[in-house]
């Protein structure tokens, strides 16, 4: 694990920190991150806010049904 951001004290303690001035407004994050969600339990929930739910399907061509058995509401 790196604490390099989280413990730079160190290094201004010794004299050894280096913030490099040419890159200080470097942009940061990635195209759509104004639309991410601002929470952190809506961002854990997001991925499954793409599903959708699945057509039912279809019957199988030449299914039997067995003597006595009720069809599917979708194959009647």
């Amino acid at each position: 694990m790196n604490f390099a951001l989280t413990l730079t004290v160190w290094d201004y303690l010794f004299g050894t920190a280096y913030v490099p001035t040419k890159q200080a407004h470097l942009p940061l994050g990635w195209p759509g991150v104004a639309q991410c969600p601002a929470t952190f339990v809506a961002q854990q929930l997001e991925p499954f806010s793409q599903l959708r739910p699945r057509a039912a399907s279809a019957p199988l061509p030449g299914r039997v049904l067995a003597a006595g058995a009720t069809p599917l509401a979708s194959e009647k």
